[in-house]
């Protein structure tokens, strides 16, 4: 699977038996996506003549969430338990959060969804609910869907955090930047549906979807908003590496002068994601204190 580095999908699995539950699930998703990168994805989108289990393979890599849509059926399907299933739980355990809607009573109990919590008691599937109730379950479930979205969000924040602190450190000190990726003994990553704090002694739980579904609809696109600029700055710290070792010594200026600006608007996003994450009451602990020093420092820029 070729997993893409920022992903803005949400990966749906589901029986044809189900379809009109695919459908409603759309519905409901959709004032989500509305003006986002939010892309739902299912095997409607697959052309007629593709090679259908690469076309997955390449949509899960491009996933924040996997969507399943549990039902006798979809449990029945051999493509789902041997394709699509194995490769979602492949990930499931990292940066890609499951969240499985049970549509249908099902044996889910001896498959390994049983590890997984639902969005939505079990004991009660959608189908034996009236209608009326049906939506209101899907309103729920697509607000928790969002926020998983975001917890994806803010994973990929903090590992820009993570990418860019040892690269900003030496641009200060006018050292080489480092050629690999410096692991971090503090540092604060996605793990399934939370954001946790990874230290030396081990590894607690900081934010959760439930966290972040409270949230109103504004405070969660300005999540996303940080995200998409601070992958956007990244991204153009990134490009100029090259000009900033370049053997010309005019290209190297300009690079520096160019890399110092984007420096310290990429600085200026992320100390707003670490305040609004304090003001969320979740303490970081100063995990992050030294990228707050390091971007108030002067780079020595000419």
């Amino acid at each position: 699977m070729k997993e893409a580095s920022f992903r803005s999908g949400i990966f749906v699995s589901y029986s044809h038996a189900d379809r009109d539950w695919l459908d409603r699930l759309r519905t409901h998703l959709a004032p989500y996506a509305r003006g986002e990168r939010l892309d739902l994805w299912d095997d409607t989108k697959i052309s007629p003549g593709s090679n259908w289990a690469a076309e997955i393979d390449n949509a899960l890599g491009e996933a924040r969430v996997a969507v399943l849509l549990v039902s006798p059926d979809f449990l029945a399907s051999d493509f789902v338990a041997r394709v699509e299933l194995p490769a979602i739980l492949r990930r499931a355990r990292s940066d890609l959060t499951v969240v499985w809607i049970p549509i249908r009573a099902s044996a889910y109990q001896v498959t390994p969804l049983k590890e997984f919590q639902a969005a939505y008691d079990p004991h009660r599937p959608l189908a034996t609910l009236p209608r009326a109730k049906q939506d209101e379950a899907l309103v729920a479930i697509s607000k928790h869907i969002a926020a998983a979205v975001d917890i994806n969000a803010v994973g990929n924040a903090f590992r820009i955090i993570d990418d860019f602190e040892p690269q900003v450190k030496a641009f200060i000190a006018g050292s080489p930047e480092p050629e690999k990726a410096v692991a971090h003994s503090w540092r604060a990553e996605q793990v399934e549906a939370s954001i946790r704090l990874v230290e030396p002694g081990g590894a607690r739980e900081l934010i959760t979807v439930k966290d972040l579904a409270q949230l109103d609809a504004n405070a969660q696109k300005l999540i996303r908003a940080y995200e998409r600029t601070m992958k956007e700055l990244f991204e153009r710290w990134t490009e100029l590496k090259p000009k900033r070792v370049a053997q010309d010594p005019e290209t190297r200026r300009e690079a520096r002068e160019e890399s110092d600006g984007v420096r310290l608007e990429l600085c200026q996003e992320l100390n707003g994601l670490l305040g609004f994450i304090e003001s969320m009451g979740m303490s970081l602990q100063d995990h992050y204190a030294h990228v707050r020093y390091l971007c108030s420092q002067q780079s020595g820029v000419a």
